[in-house]
């Protein structure tokens, strides 16, 4: 049977999902959709209906144009700015994670501070259709092998709702990990949860847990789902810390 997402807790560690409502105020929300929607010749389409306003790492490695994104990343985290407070917003979610200890760790780093500046720190999405698979989100742990194949990976999708349809939209979660190494990823029957949103809530889960956009209902008022997206993985090295990137 479905359950329906508690409306709050107070951290998510490892094989956990938690939902924030007005985790941002929704007048800020409307701004950032204004800013984003002026700025629609950026918008990068990546299949009908969908865009990312700069970059989107699964995308242009599912595409084959890792090239790409590495050569635009900090073009990208420039048009970010754009948007005032958001990557300090996204960076916000990071109170709520634990480490693999069960700890709160305070310390971050973008990826690009890790591995040079070829990474982006958080990007946007921008559906006008419905469109999504149920997937996981582990391979933005490509450049770490080890914790991207290894069952001891603490890492974290911190998902926030900007601009929402008038009804759907939300996210179905599975809570079972899935490994990177599986041949094909086995959803149980069971242990789903559904994650209604609207403009505000942020919703964070273990990266590894599948997941998959609900079906969404748009009409001339509300033609659009945006969100934000922003990766972490907690890192030992050089110190304890969050990297983020997206």
């Amino acid at each position: 049977m479905t359950k329906r997402a508690p409306s709050t807790k107070q951290s998510v560690g490892k094989n956990g999902v938690l939902q924030i409502h007005q985790a941002v105020d929704e007048s800020q929300c409307a701004k950032w959709t204004a800013i984003i929607n002026r700025n629609q010749k950026h918008w990068i389409q990546r299949a009908p209906g969908a865009w990312s306003f700069g970059n989107a790492w699964y995308y242009d490695v599912e595409q084959g144009l890792a090239h790409r994104y590495f050569a635009n990343a900090m073009m990208s985290n420039r048009k970010l700015q754009r948007l005032p407070g958001f990557v300090a917003t996204m960076l916000e979610a990071t109170q709520y994670l634990r480490d693999p200890r069960g700890r709160v760790c305070k310390e971050v780093r973008a990826r690009h501070q890790n591995l040079g500046p070829y990474w982006c720190e958080s990007g946007i999405h921008i559906y006008t259709e419905n469109y999504g698979a149920i997937h996981a989100d582990f391979e933005g742990l490509i450049c770490y092998p080890k914790a991207m194949l290894g069952t001891s990976t603490c890492a974290y999708t911190a998902i926030l709702s900007i601009a929402q349809p008038p009804r759907g939209g939300g996210l179905t979660v599975w809570k079972r990990r899935v490994r990177a190494s599986e041949k094909e990823m086995r959803i149980p029957k069971k242990q789903q949860i559904e994650f209604n949103y609207c403009p505000g809530t942020m919703t964070i889960l273990d990266s590894f847990f599948p997941h998959k956009i609900q079906p969404s209902i748009f009409d001339e008022l509300s033609p659009q789902r945006i969100t934000g997206v922003m990766h972490f993985l907690h890192l030992s090295r050089p110190y304890p810390h969050w990297e983020y990137w997206f």
